[in-house]
């Protein structure tokens, strides 16, 4: 008849694996990882989905920035976070890109206008999903005439992509860096 059904599975990572692909996936790992990227930054106290995982970075960059609200590029994130014991390879995989942190001040009113686009693996019309999108986490907005909001340079540069406004004015946040950062609030 024609029709498409759409369904939605979750993935986990620690999911049942194909055994030979697993096996091929070991030794590949096995022969190639550096003690560097084998090292163990920390741990994950609970696994979380890559929009969690989004989340819970923009809130990391928004508490290490002092504001009220961060951001994070999608594409900046490859997967979730698993819960456990994270190697540096892990963590790679996790936060892909490094970059500086770019804070800006925004009128209290605007905050609906910068958050309208982010956070698209919600449910949302197709119509407003606009391809490149951020993680945001808001927290302390309330009451507030000025809001502080933290991402990263490349979502700063790219401002319309993302929040879609051109009019931001930002400045470098002193920081070790979105991968220090993000890997502070993780884990």
């Amino acid at each position: 008849d024609g029709s498409v059904r759409a369904q939605s599975r979750t993935v986990a990572l620690d999911g049942p694996a194909d055994p030979a692909l697993a096996a091929l996936i070991r030794s590949t790992l096995d022969q190639h990882l550096t003690e560097q990227e084998r090292a163990i930054m920390g741990t994950s106290p609970a696994a979380l989905s890559l929009g969690d995982t989004g989340r819970a970075v923009a809130a990391a960059v928004a508490r290490f920035g002092g504001a009220q609200a961060g951001f994070i590029g999608h594409t900046t994130l490859g997967t979730g976070l698993a819960a456990g014991p994270v190697s540096r390879y892990a963590f790679d995989s996790v936060v892909r890109f490094d970059g500086k942190l770019m804070a800006a001040e925004v009128p209290a009113a605007r905050l609906a206008e910068l958050t309208a686009l982010t956070n698209q693996d919600r449910v949302m019309p197709f119509a407003r999903r606009t391809g490149d999108f951020v993680y945001g986490a808001v927290e302390g907005a309330e009451g507030r005439e000025t809001i502080r909001i933290v991402t990263t340079d490349w979502c700063a540069l790219n401002q319309h992509e993302y929040f879609g406004v051109d009019d931001l004015s930002f400045t470098e946040v002193a920081s070790p860096g979105v991968k220090a950062v993000a890997a502070q609030g993780l884990l």
